[in-house]
């Protein structure tokens, strides 16, 4: 199964879609600098030239949690679908101690694959 849920490296690996970096680097800056919380972020932490899909696969299976950032944008993105994917496997092998926790950050339809999970709407009062 690889390394315990609670003795990964990084606490979360952030999920979002490109368009939508200005609030997402809001998100990293607080959950890592006030927050102190080691989080995986592409943008600090993806090699230059790295095969994108191995790469978020092994980066998932460093984390203790996905946090699933929600915009239009990420709803059709299909790396975001695939993120979520590989986080469902990770909770299904760790008996539910791997976290999905999604964060609304603008008013949009959610996507299937979230309908029945509680997340966190910030899409009216911002972050």
């Amino acid at each position: 199964m690889g390394t315990p849920i609670h003795k990964r490296k990084f606490y979360s690996f952030l999920s979002h879609a490109h368009a939508n970096k200005g609030v997402v680097d809001q998100i990293e800056a607080w959950l890592s600098e006030r927050a102190g919380l080691p989080i995986w972020y592409d943008s600090r932490f993806l090699p230059s030239g790295a095969k994108i899909a191995s790469e978020l696969g092994r980066a998932i299976e460093d984390c203790r949690s996905t946090i699933l950032v929600v915009s239009k944008r990420s709803v059709e993105s299909g790396w975001v679908k695939e993120e979520y994917d590989a986080s469902v496997e990770q909770r299904a092998n760790s008996r539910d101690a791997f976290r999905i926790i999604p964060i609304m950050i603008e008013e949009c339809d959610p996507p299937g694959f979230i309908t029945t999970t509680n997340w966190i709407d910030i899409s009216k009062t911002g972050f």
